[in-house]
């Protein structure tokens, strides 16, 4: 259904959704790249899925580096450290840490060092320049949920910025489960009520960073 919008609609850039790592192959890879897919879209939940991320043969890796393809994970923090052994032998893949890696829930700010240790195995993949984060998702990490502009997520935000810099950081609207928390405008306007980010930064994060990596892609010619 999602390869036959892409000939109907060539702004979308779709990921395909991968429910086991290990069951990737190139021909599998292959195929999603001729039918227009850009990348790849993964749940890291449980043991069993972060132990199938070791088990995914190096040619897989090799294949999504170096056709620059875009991996989007959803993990808790401590599933992070699952990609550490895959980012020091293919430091270029690109991978986007949804919800900021998932930052524990929060009611008040925490000092820089809390806010460091909730995103422990998050920040040590920073090393990589091919390791990526989402700004999305603050009601995951906000007691109550609905508690916009999310004041107290703030320090996590800074510690990623301070590791990844700006031009590693993507939003992303989380649409449509934000709706059950925020409204639309406010997953986007949440940044903008951060001092600490200036316009350029702004404007990167809110798009250029995105267009960036989907630059990059090697597509079918």
């Amino acid at each position: 259904h999602v390869a036959r919008l892409i000939l109907q609609f060539p702004w979308i850039e779709p990921t395909a959704f991968i429910a086991q790592m290990d069951q990737l192959t190139i021909a599998r890879l292959d195929q999603w790249r001729a039918q227009g897919f850009v990348g790849l879209s993964h749940y890291l939940k449980g043991d069993a899925r972060k132990e199938a991320i070791s088990r995914v043969h190096d040619d897989v890796w090799s294949w999504l580096e170096d056709h620059r393809w875009l991996v989007s994970v959803n993990a808790r923090p401590a599933y992070w450290s699952a990609w550490l052994p895959v980012m020091a032998r293919h430091s270029e893949l690109c991978v986007l840490a949804s919800h900021m890696g998932f930052a524990p829930r929060v009611s008040t700010a925490p000092d820089d060092e809390t806010a460091r240790h909730g995103l422990a195995d998050l920040l040590a993949l920073a090393q990589f320049p091919g390791m990526h984060v989402k700004l999305s998702g603050f009601y995951t990490a906000t007691e109550p949920r609905h508690n916009y502009p999310h004041r107290p997520v703030w320090p996590y935000v800074n510690a990623l910025l301070d590791d990844f810099g700006y031009s590693r950081l993507v939003w992303a609207s989380d649409f449509p489960v934000c709706l059950d928390s925020v409204s639309f405008a406010q997953s986007l306007d949440v940044l903008r009520a951060m001092s600490f980010f200036n316009p350029l930064q702004l404007k990167q994060i809110e798009g250029g960073n995105l267009l960036a990596l989907l630059d990059t892609v090697d597509r079918p010619r």
